[in-house]
């Protein structure tokens, strides 16, 4: 079994963006990570680039949990669209077209959870990612390490 290698999206700025396949599973892996949480009540609080692991297989791996809580989604949501952009251009900066073969997909998402208002439900970016339809997880089932 090959060892999978994490960076964190970060990283992604020193180096080419993943493939349009890679970068589409990492952000339906990102956001519908975003959904179940969001499904359980709680909300990260500190979504920035440092704390998406990406595995080699495009897998999101979602870590810095020490703020998260209850609250209010909205601020989440929006925080996935720079991470989004990220993901689809190897940069943050709205509308940058650095690689060409970014997925329309992704930065379409990435636009509407920046400027809808009120802010979608990451649930409805993930199934627009073409994620499936998130299911109630079990308090139980989100772990939290800090």
């Amino acid at each position: 079994m090959p060892r999978a290698i994490s960076v964190t999206a970060s990283q992604l700025r020193c180096a080419p963006p993943p493939d349009g396949v890679t970068a589409l599973a990492c952000a339906r892996s990102l956001v519908a990570t975003v959904a179940d949480l969001h499904t359980a009540g709680l909300i990260h609080a500190r979504l920035t680039a440092d704390h998406v692991l990406v595995e080699a297989d495009g897998r999101a791996v979602l870590c810095g949990f020490s703020e998260a809580r209850p609250g209010d989604p909205a601020a989440d949501v929006r925080a996935l669209a720079p991470l989004l952009e990220l993901l689809a251009t190897g940069t943050s900066r709205p509308g940058s077209r650095r690689d060409r073969r970014a997925s329309a997909t992704i930065l379409a998402v990435a636009e509407q959870a920046r400027v809808a208002h009120p802010a979608p439900r990451a649930a409805d970016l993930a199934v627009a990612l073409g994620a499936p339809t998130p299911a109630r997880p079990h308090r139980r089932s989100i772990v939290l390490l800090a």
